[in-house]
């Protein structure tokens, strides 16, 4: 199938930069997965699943690996939790599905000043992270059960005990 496409003059360097580093035979092949991106973006944004981007302490298992990275990937948050402690320390956590499945636990001190003040640790399932520590503000903090809670209900699994 041959098609024509009208190209604005204010598009034209878009498109000859294109050119100039696709090569000519490419152009189409850039434009149908341009189309392919958009069409599929469309269809996860409808589904709930947006573009998220987050920086921090890169925990990948639990455990800092990084003190800092930005980390960007398509998902849906499933939780989100403020914790506030006795002396009015605060955390902020929440949980993430990306689109392959995996899991997104981010946690943040706004009132700590160190660089720790801010993790993201990535988990294979929610099942992993039950009882967890993470490193938050240079001490462990547990994974608060409650917003585990709120994801697995987020997922449609049914967190309550039955009692008859």
């Amino acid at each position: 199938m041959q098609k024509t496409i009208y190209i604005k003059d204010s598009d034209s360097e878009i498109f000859e930069k294109a050119e100039e580093i696709l090569g000519t035979t490419s152009l189409s092949e850039a434009i149908a997965k341009a189309l392919r991106k958009t069409i599929e973006y469309k269809k996860a944004a409808e589904q709930g699943w947006q573009e998220y981007e987050l920086d921090g302490a890169w925990c990948p298992d639990g455990f800092l690996h990084e003190e800092y990275r930005k980390i960007k990937f398509a998902g849906r948050k499933l939780a989100g939790y403020q914790e506030v402690r006795n002396n009015n320390d605060a955390s902020i956590w929440n949980i993430y599905q990306t689109r392959g499945g995996k899991i997104i636990v981010s946690a943040e001190s706004p009132q700590d000043e160190s660089k720790f003040n801010r993790i993201n640790a990535l988990y294979k399932s929610l099942d992993e992270i039950d009882g967890q520590t993470v490193p938050l503000a240079g001490l462990r903090h547990m994974i608060p059960k409650r917003i585990i809670i709120e994801a697995r209900e987020a997922l449609g699994e049914y967190a309550a005990v039955y009692i008859d």
